[in-house]
């Protein structure tokens, strides 16, 4: 569903299945590889987020955006512990997430 929404908006289905390696695919631009270290970043337990992150990010993005960016990110992680917390799991679409882990 998520790729189907996503093709849906304009990205690539290529792109989504190279998500996990996205340091390696020269699929992403510069601004799209910085707003993926910030979800990692985001997503690491404590956080890991610097200011030059934000810094950068602000290069591209507007405050604004940067607040929204950081709200989509975070709702998807809550989403995630809320669902893992409770047992929920895939409907038979995949058994786990292949996003390398650092």
């Amino acid at each position: 569903m998520a790729l189907l929404a996503s093709v849906m908006h304009g990205v690539s289905a290529a792109k989504i299945e190279a998500v996990s390696a996205w340091r390696d695919s020269d699929l992403f631009s510069d601004v799209e590889r910085l707003i993926l270290a910030y979800a990692e970043a985001m997503t690491d337990t404590s956080p890991t987020v610097t200011d030059n992150m934000i810094s950068g990010l602000l290069v591209h993005l507007t405050e604004p955006q940067l607040v929204e960016l950081t709200t989509a990110i975070a709702f998807e992680n809550q989403r995630a512990r809320t669902f893992a917390a409770l047992g929920l799991t895939a409907q038979g679409f995949k058994e786990h997430c292949d996003v390398r882990r650092r």
